[in-house]
């Protein structure tokens, strides 16, 4: 009895324990040339972050944000026009700092897509990232889209995953 206790305390000694990032909200607003969007800390000690740093050709379009359960990502989906969307990532730290992707995710998804695909990112419209999903272990699911400028009716629809940890793409 006494060395399964022991053997249990050791256990529990040795799960690393992560601290959770700070707690926020993503506000989005409009403005006069378009939307603005930040992270406001519920700590008001912490600094509010901007999100988009540039309004992406005055757009008027507010994006759609969406926080892993764990709330170290967040998601920024932004509409740029009929049927398309850029998607913007960002890593929340146990320190309330905030980081961005230096590349697009929708980007970073057809630079792969386009290695390996007869329908490339130029030859189609009504492109973007859809039916997103934080999954459990540790990926961003997601749907890459777009319609076949050549013939109506066809196009791509690719679900891919993007390893959170690994900062890579790839088919679930």
């Amino acid at each position: 009895m006494t060395i399964r206790f022991a053997i249990g305390i050791l256990v529990s000694f040795a799960t690393p324990v992560f601290a959770r990032p700070p707690s926020y909200e993503v506000v989005t607003t409009r403005t006069d040339g378009g939307s603005r969007a930040e992270v406001r800390f519920t700590d008001s000690a912490r600094s509010t972050v901007d999100l988009l740093e540039r309004n992406e050709a005055g757009l008027t379009w507010l994006p759609t944000f969406l926080v892993s359960p764990d709330r170290r990502w967040i998601l920024c989906l932004q509409k740029t026009g009929s049927g398309e969307n850029e998607a913007w990532l960002y890593r929340v730290d146990d320190a309330g700092r905030v980081f961005r992707l230096e590349q697009r995710l929708d980007r970073l998804a057809w630079n792969d897509s386009d290695r390996v695909s007869s329908l490339k990112f130029a030859d189609l419209y009504h492109t973007g990232i859809s039916d997103v999903i934080w999954t459990s272990h540790g990926t961003l699911a997601f749907t890459l889209r777009g319609s076949d400028a050549k013939k109506s009716g066809s196009g791509l629809a690719l679900r891919l995953e993007y390893d959170l940890a690994k900062g890579t793409i790839a088919k679930p």
